[in-house]
């Protein structure tokens, strides 16, 4: 932690954060003469101000999932003082100051403007709060359980006892399945089943859970994408509650995952359409709504997955069944879950087996009516021609195979290119038996495949990041006669290049980059701070891309992720040039560990 001068973009900072501009000019300048700014690295705590704003970076106070971004004020000044850590989430600056700078009456329209907030929030707090806070805030403390050897009657009786819609079912300690009100009358009203045959020959397994303190709106994520409508909530490893769809209906009837839940009820290509259709709108909402990054990643993430189901299931019911087991898989941002608006389509078709002309042109059917309605919902098609329709992206899982052992074994300048596509891959539907057929093929050629990694590494580390020598920025041209920074191509993909490099050396199958941190930590691959800074550092790239986007469509203008630094102030421009440097350190390492020549 060190100490940061007071620069002279502190008042137009100011000037922009309500309700100074509603001070008088002698508050105003009580507030440059007391304020002290502060940088904290990420994941350092914060010493609780008695009045807080963030100027730059992310913070929030343990387990509130919902973050102080800047032009927010904390501190014990708006709630009170806390026991509860403040903790930097992503580094960043706090301005602040002490209760003696602002006894003056002058500063009567600030404390007026936080009770506002506050009168606000609370009757805002149970429409919003909840999808942005814990899970257990929402969910039902306490489980009702059953055995997997007691009767199917005895179990719906403690059902209606409970006046619960699912039970646990527990052999010992250890959780092995679920029982709900929904198993009953698909498996056992609907087809005559006796009510003295055990649970465990109906209950759904294995269950899905998840820990106490996830974000709400990610446990609302895996519930639709997973089509479950109950989801137990563990605490310390031990079952805690259980929270269920209509919980999240009565939190939130509006958040944007809600759109997926329209989006499976649709039974027509043009009704599907026009159901997408809102997915613009929403977006603004969230716009407005200052939404983060993640949290519109997580978003489009999941419609597009669903909008994609929807669209292949109404497809097989116009072909008929199709002639042999298929996967249809996505590559890049929406494998990884990162995906921002403008996104376009990356996906490919797994075949069973190779199939004569009739089942070729089956699945060149698919693909077409697939791409066609992902483009008509808003996912535009790939400019590099990454998608289904491509003959060579429709394949066999042999020469897929085949594929992956040629890219491998003898790289291509091409095959290098398509490897950081490939190689960041997730099913969306279809057979997942296929897919991990193909993911255990490439494993096994790995261990072979050392001019490839080699290869693959010096790619990564060929386009560098935005600075000069003396730590300058070297703009690039829009093609627009200006010039920018491309905060994707010479920013997050970076990142992401680096940390592919280091999966594939060490046989990591995981594909967002949170997940192969988190495995290359535990490989001792990188160290804890290693993955630290590169994950924040991404995030900062990521919040960076998504203002810009922000600014774009309030403008009306095309997405893009140019990004002109002299537009921000002199802080963030700092803060930008600490990223680079984390990129450029790493490939540095890359080149130590995979070649000096490279």
């Amino acid at each position: 932690m060190r100490q940061v001068p007071i620069q002279q973009e502190l008042q137009q900072f100011l000037a922009n954060t309500p309700p100074c501009p509603k001070l008088s000019a002698n508050a105003i300048e009580l507030l440059y003469q007391q304020a002290e700014l502060r940088f904290f690295a990420a994941h350092h705590e914060v010493p609780q101000p008695y009045l807080g704003l963030v100027f730059s970076g992310v913070f929030a106070m343990a387990d509130v999932a919902l973050p102080w971004q800047p032009h927010d004020f904390f501190g014990a000044a708006i709630s009170g003082l806390s026991n509860r850590p403040i903790v930097a989430k992503q580094s960043g600056i706090v301005i602040s100051w002490p209760q003696s700078a602002l006894q003056s009456d002058d500063f009567a329209p600030l404390w007026d403007y936080f009770r506002a907030q506050r009168d606000e929030q609370l009757h805002l707090l149970a429409r919003e709060a909840p999808l942005l806070r814990p899970i257990e805030v929402i969910c039902h403390a306490g489980v009702y359980c059953c055995e997997p050897t007691d009767t199917i009657q005895h179990a719906a009786q403690r059902m209606t006892d409970a006046q619960v819609s699912a039970l646990v079912v527990m052999d010992g300690p250890k959780a092995i399945g679920m029982l709900t009100d929904r198993d009953l009358r698909r498996r056992v009203v609907l087809v005559g089943r006796s009510v003295q045959e055990p649970v465990s020959a109906i209950m759904s397994s294995p269950i899905i859970a998840m820990p106490h303190d996830t974000p709400a709106f990610l446990a609302m994520q895996t519930m639709f994408s997973q089509h479950i409508h109950h989801l137990p909530v563990t605490k310390d490893g031990v079952l805690y509650g259980m929270v269920t769809r209509t919980d999240f209906l009565r939190a939130e009837q509006q958040h944007p995952l809600f759109l997926v839940r329209d989006i499976q009820k649709q039974t027509s290509r043009d009704s599907l359409i026009a159901t997408a259709g809102r997915l613009q709108e929403l977006i603004r909402h969230m716009n407005a709504g200052g939404a983060s990054a993640l949290e519109v990643s997580v978003s489009l993430t999941s419609v597009f997955d669903a909008i994609t189901r929807k669209a292949i299931a109404l497809t097989l019911e116009q072909l008929g069944p199709a002639p042999c087991l298929f996967s249809w898989v996505c590559f890049g941002s929406q494998a990884r879950g990162d995906m921002l608006p403008g996104a376009d389509q990356d996906n490919a078709l797994i075949l069973e087996r190779e199939l004569p002309v009739a089942g070729s042109q089956y699945f060149e059917q698919l693909a077409q009516q697939v791409v066609s309605i992902l483009d008509a919902c808003g996912q535009p098609r790939c400019p590099g021609n990454m998608m289904a329709t491509n003959p060579q992206l429709c394949l066999s899982l042999q020469a897929w195979s085949e594929r992956f052992s040629q890219m491998l074994n003898r790289p291509t300048p091409q095959a290098l290119l398509d490897a950081t596509i490939l190689l960041d891959i997730r099913l969306i539907d279809g057979s997942q038996a296929l897919l991990n057929a193909l993911q255990q093929d490439i494993k096994q050629h790995r261990p072979r495949c050392d001019l490839f990694i080699r290869l693959l590494a010096m790619q990564a580390v060929a386009c560098t990041p935005p600075l000069g020598l003396l730590n300058n920025f070297i703009l690039d041209d829009t093609g627009e006669q200006q010039q920018g920074l491309e905060l994707k191509k010479r920013g997050t993909s970076l990142i992401q290049d680096v940390v592919r490099v280091y999966c594939v050396a060490h046989n990591i199958e995981q594909v967002s980059l949170s997940e192969r941190l988190d495995m290359l930590v535990q490989q001792s691959v990188l160290t804890h701070k290693d993955s630290d800074d590169l994950a924040s550092a991404w995030q900062v790239l990521q919040d960076l891309r998504w203002q810009t986007q922000r600014q774009q469509l309030q403008r009306g203008e095309p997405l893009s992720n140019w990004q002109d630094p002299r537009q921000l102030n002199v802080l963030n421009r700092h803060q930008l040039k600490d990223v680079f440097k984390v990129i450029r350190e790493h490939q540095q390492r890359l080149k130590q560990r995979f070649g000096r020549d490279l």
